[in-house]
């Protein structure tokens, strides 16, 4: 399809905008401009039907094992018909298993409960447009939010952390699966990365549908109208474009164009934290005169390594994203610091597929010498140490290097282990950090204290310190929490988790 065809349906596939018409209860997918039934274009209201956690039935569907070369890579799929709150919505269904016949699978799927998720649809070739838009998948319960309307209580003199929202896929794959494949030792990668399992999405998921869906998440928790965001940060150091942000696709999705900034942050695996700084000055600037309600900043990454390399076993997928304001705020800011050199541990070249990397040499020069640096810093500038923090959270390339770090500054293994998601989730890249703090965020209560350390390869490190308020506990019925993501995955084999990060070589 043009590219202009594509800009024309963003809002239908975007935020599957529809048409009611209030003289005669007509329901139309995608918008009409008359009403086919009443001829009435004066009462015609658009509505979307993802907002507050719309569920559909399956109406009807079809297994397509032939499709045309545009969707060739997603073969075999399932087109259906799905009918929400009386509108009848035709789409493709995302994460479902076609193992068997295809009648036996129309006849299970047909009334099933499915749920909207922001996924790939095509690419126009190699180098073409990627369209996204609406899927439908499995409905889960244990996620599912319904989000009623939300009355701002408390307005603070400075900007603080107001809602955060995480994605992480519905798949996992294990080091036993990965050994396995490549014919190594499961227990010694367990063992020298001390993790089990990690996160990883399907073929239709990329950084883009992970930034999406945690700032949708982030923007149930706050409860504000996303035209509110005067500027979005996308961290990244996976992006589906080389050249184009998917910052723009954020903000069109979650419905906050026109008059909104944004862009795309690089610096490894802190791309994201070094953003906050940015965000919360913004909201708290005083020079323009401009009133600046809501800043949005996203960490997500898709899964990066060479097949059967070290950082195959350990990196992982998702999305972690976390707006900023003076309402309602649930975290405020101490204090920041940063640690940056030019050291050359991680990198990865123009036009090269994978990343490459130093070895042992990302252990002390590279990762521990900035953490611990940056740490270090911070606390001396706050004339704190770490008794005065109820919980600290390091960037986890793998399970023992934040350990070991929060072990040489003096932290006790409590303090770190509701932030310690790597053996679950892998490396999330730009968002492990941020994945860590929300998982603590998940259990904190108030007045407590929190350390949030990030690092990024080639090198630096962000260092800031946090305080909760009442208002977390107040909001936390609205999120979507970490570990009821972890739970029920399915697992994955590795010809699939090859096929779906596009390095299928056998």
């Amino acid at each position: 399809m043009s590219v202009p065809y594509v800009r024309r349906n963003l809002a239908s596939r975007y935020r599957l905008i529809a048409s009611y018409c209030e003289a005669c209860n007509g329901k139309y997918f995608p918008k009409r401009k008359i009403c086919p039934k009443c001829g009435n274009n004066d009462h015609l209201k658009d509505i979307s039907l993802i907002e507050n956690g719309h569920r559909a039935n399956v109406f009807s569907a079809s297994v397509i094992r032939h499709p045309a070369t545009t969707h060739t890579r997603y073969a075999p799929y399932i087109s259906a018909v799905v009918e929400l709150d009386g509108y009848k919505v035709p789409t493709m269904l995302a994460d479902f298993e076609i193992t068997s016949d295809e009648v036996d699978i129309v006849n299970d799927i047909i009334g099933m409960v499915v749920e909207p998720v922001f996924r790939r649809i095509t690419e126009q070739g190699d180098a073409g447009v990627i369209e996204y838009g609406m899927k439908f998948r499995p409905f889960r319960s244990s996620l599912f939010k319904e989000y009623g309307p939300y009355t701002p209580k408390k307005i603070s003199h400075k900007a603080g952390l107001v809602s955060y929202g995480v994605y992480l896929p519905r798949y996992k794959i294990t080091v036993e699966q990965i050994s396995a494949t490549f014919g190594t030792n499961a227990e010694t990668y367990k063992r020298g990365l001390a993790l089990e399992e990690k996160g990883v999405g399907n073929l239709d998921e990329d950084t883009g549908t992970y930034s999406v869906e945690a700032a949708r998440r982030a923007i149930n928790h706050a409860g504000i109208d996303p035209q509110k965001i005067d500027r979005i940060w996308v961290g990244s150091e996976s992006p589906p474009y080389a050249v184009k942000p998917t910052a723009t696709i954020v903000a069109e999705a979650i419905a906050a164009v026109p008059y909104v900034g944004g862009s795309d942050r690089e610096f490894a695996c802190k791309a994201a934290t070094d953003a906050i700084p940015d965000a919360i000055a913004l909201v708290n600037d005083e020079l323009t005169g401009k009133s600046h309600e809501y800043t949005l900043v996203i960490g997500a990454d898709k899964a990066q390594a060479r097949p059967g390399d070290p950082l195959d076993y350990s990196v992982g997928e998702g999305g972690v994203a976390l707006i900023f304001g003076k309402t309602d705020v649930i975290a405020e800011p101490l204090g920041f610091a940063s640690y940056l050199t030019d050291t050359p541990d991680f990198w990865r070249r123009e036009f090269e597929k994978f990343p490459s990397h130093g070895g042992r040499f990302t252990g002390d020069p590279a990762y521990f010498k900035h953490v611990i640096a940056a740490a270090e810093k911070l606390m001396s500038d706050l004339e704190m140490t770490p008794k005065d923090f109820s919980y600290v959270v390091f960037h986890q390339p793998n399970g023992k290097f934040p350990i070991r770090a929060g072990t040489k500054l003096g932290f006790e293994i409590e303090q770190m282990k509701p932030g310690l998601m790597v053996t679950k989730c892998g490396n999330l890249y730009s968002g492990s950090s941020p994945l860590g703090f929300a998982s603590t965020l998940d259990i904190a209560v108030d007045n407590e204290k929190i350390l949030l350390v990030s690092y990024g390869s080639g090198a630096g490190s962000d260092a800031s310190a946090w305080i909760t308020t009442d208002t977390l506990l107040e909001k936390r019925e609205r999120t979507v929490p970490v570990r009821d993501q972890i739970e029920g995955r399915v697992e994955m084999d590795y010809l699939q988790y090859a096929r779906s990060k596009g390095t299928l070589m056998f």
